[in-house]
């Protein structure tokens, strides 16, 4: 019989692809979008994510929703 509570699988990576780092925080942060048109060599920085970033080297992994 299914318990009430479903475990939910975690999203977070366990170690950082780049190193093999386990030292992993969540980061909120922007993300650069160049613009084209009459406004090309531009850019701007729009919508939040939220990537997991390695304390070790620094590498940013995104997580499973984009």
């Amino acid at each position: 019989m299914p318990s009430a509570k479903a475990k939910k699988k975690s999203s977070k990576p366990t170690t950082c692809p780049k190193c093999g780092g386990v030292d992993l925080v969540r980061k909120i942060t922007t993300y650069p979008v160049l613009l084209s048109g009459p406004l090309e060599g531009k850019q701007v920085y729009v919508g939040r994510v939220a990537p997991h970033e390695c304390l070790i080297c620094g590498h940013l992994m995104p997580t499973p929703a984009g």
